[in-house]
């Protein structure tokens, strides 16, 4: 049995009427382990130019005969830092602690008023899950 037109057009507007809008996030709070401003893709607050920031991930990636990365912070990428400029990355390391960013976290996470949320790279999910059960699912 066909629908007349009329019929056509409420039941499109019955789906129309059924649809609702959903806000949808997905955010990667980077884990904890690799949170670390002494990274070379971090380096807070330097502002190094392209270049350098080559040069520091070119040292970085550096391996001996083992496959053992050679540079670090240790050795201030090979040298492309200055003690100066390393003492400042250490100095905003306390911006990177877990304890520190985790309520910034949070509070982003609800800031986003997401109806569905999508946490990548969460390594202290028991955590979040207390913080934010209230209002969502987990798994």
């Amino acid at each position: 049995s066909s629908l007349s037109p009329w019929q056509q057009q409420q039941q499109q507007e019955q789906r129309k009427s059924d649809l609702r809008d959903y806000r949808v996030a997905h955010y990667n709070i980077l884990a904890s382990y690799a949170g670390r401003n002494k990274e070379p893709w971090f380096l807070h607050p330097l502002n190094l130019t392209a270049d350098r920031r080559q040069r520091i991930l070119t040292k970085f990636y550096e391996q001996d005969a083992l496959g053992r990365y050679i540079h670090g912070h240790h050795d201030r990428f090979g040298g492309v830092l200055d003690e100066q400029e390393m003492a400042i990355v250490e100095a905003n390391e306390i911006h990177f602690d877990w304890a520190q960013r985790r309520p910034k976290l949070l509070e982003k996470l609800w800031d986003l008023e997401a109806d569905i949320l999508s946490i990548v790279e969460l390594d202290h999910f028991e955590d979040f899950k207390q913080e934010l059960e209230s209002v969502y699912e987990a798994s």
